[in-house]
């Protein structure tokens, strides 16, 4: 495992996570995390051996989901004046809007989430050709 990279990477989500308090709007954030998601799959398809790509994508994911909950749980106030429709949704959940429900459910999304970026990594790991040569056992 590249844990620099694992270490390293999250830290756009962190980015994230403090632009989608107030300044990116949730109808286009999903495009923004499309691009995030090609991008990291292209670093790490350009840094780790065929096979560990979607393990990679998908412990970035699991972090940067743990500083988005942090960051919206910091904010909370920010964060909910500028998400109506994510603080109704947020009212079915155990915990509701309160910060520590958004702190225990970063990693959960994270997670999920890290699904989608290891199959973009996969995807994207089988469009280029590998520059880092497979481990040797």
């Amino acid at each position: 495992m590249n844990w620099k990279l694992i270490v390293l990477l999250p830290l756009i989500g962190l980015a994230m996570g403090l632009l989608t308090v107030s300044i990116i709007p949730s109808k286009i954030e999903p495009i923004f995390w499309l691009a995030i998601f090609v991008f990291i799959a292209y670093v790490i398809t350009g840094s780790v051996p065929k096979g560990k790509y979607f393990a990679h994508a998908w412990f970035v994911s699991l972090i940067s989901g743990v500083f988005i909950g942090c960051t919206h749980a910091i904010f909370h106030d920010a964060y909910i004046a500028n998400h109506a429709d994510e603080v109704k949704q947020m009212a079915g959940w155990p915990g509701g809007e309160s910060p520590l429900a958004m702190v225990a459910f970063g990693p959960l999304f994270g997670a999920i989430f890290g699904l989608v970026s290891g199959c973009i990594s996969m995807f994207v790991g089988k469009l280029r050709k590998p520059k880092v040569r497979q481990a040797v056992s």
